[in-house]
């Protein structure tokens, strides 16, 4: 065994049973430390903190198995890790929920879409957060009608990933999907209606066209929105997006691009 890790797995749990918001980012910094190792006594401390009658080192054990050995694909501890994972999703601690629930994104969801699917009603909105993060990009038919529930949740972070999850990490098309996003194209988060428009471009989805125009028009414009308008590329984009040029400074390079393309079309 390395000399230096007892240190750093005992300086992990010490922060981690710390409570200080303040040192979250510490936190992450110790558990970014250790995922880059392939110790198996990692492993092994990991296994045992998930007995722990304290929920925070159950939480340090989720999140540390959650990309254990993230250097090397398939994750070494993979097939001992799972049901670990499966049986925190029992947990009565939210915090120790969400993060089994990360841990299984990470892992691959498919093993457990039936065991995680249920979570979307779930009363903790970081559980249904880690859920739609967890499931971004599964094709699976479950996995898909969850993240259609989850993109119309109450909870703005809920909708974004969800929306974020079905547009652009997923390459499924149908109806169903292009109806969830054109739903969120009128979403008030901007990030979550930048998403949807995004993922209804991919798809050429054109009842999107009117909404992204008068959007383009607005006075609040995501990189996402003039995304869309880019992969559009269609004439009736042309005019708005020159009015952006000088008031518009996320990205000139991709706003350029995006007049480009859709002048093209005009030409």
């Amino acid at each position: 065994m390395d000399a230096d890790l007892p240190n750093l797995l005992q300086r992990a749990a010490e922060v981690a049973c710390d409570g200080d918001p303040q040192t979250e980012d510490l936190y992450w910094e110790c558990v970014g430390d250790l995922h880059r190792r392939t110790d198996a006594e990692i492993f092994d401390q990991c296994e045992a903190w998930s007995l722990s009658s304290v929920a925070a080192l159950r939480t340090l054990a989720a999140d540390l198995l959650a990309q254990l050995g993230c250097l090397h694909q398939p994750y070494p501890f993979r097939e001992q890790t799972l049901p670990i994972f499966l049986r925190l999703l029992k947990d009565p601690d939210d915090g120790v929920l969400s993060s089994a629930l990360c841990g299984l994104g990470h892992h691959g969801p498919e093993v457990a879409i039936r065991e995680m699917v249920g979570f979307k009603d779930h009363t903790n909105p970081d559980a249904r957060y880690s859920l739609a993060s967890a499931l971004g990009g599964d094709p699976s038919e479950d996995a898909v009608a969850a993240q259609i529930q989850l993109s119309r949740d109450t909870t703005v972070c809920v909708r974004d990933w969800a929306t974020f999850g079905l547009g652009s990490l997923g390459e499924v098309d149908t109806p169903a999907i292009r109806d969830a996003l054109l739903e969120r194209a009128h979403d008030p988060d901007c990030d979550t209606r930048g998403e949807a428009f995004l993922g209804l471009s991919n798809r050429a989805d054109l009842r999107a066209v009117p909404f992204l125009k008068a959007i383009l028009e607005s006075e609040s414009v995501s990189k996402n929105e003039v995304e869309a308008a880019r992969n559009y590329a269609l004439p009736e984009l042309v005019e708005a997006l020159q009015k952006l040029m000088g008031r518009w400074d996320l990205d000139d390079e991709l706003l350029a691009e995006a007049i480009a393309m859709c002048s093209a079309q005009a030409g």
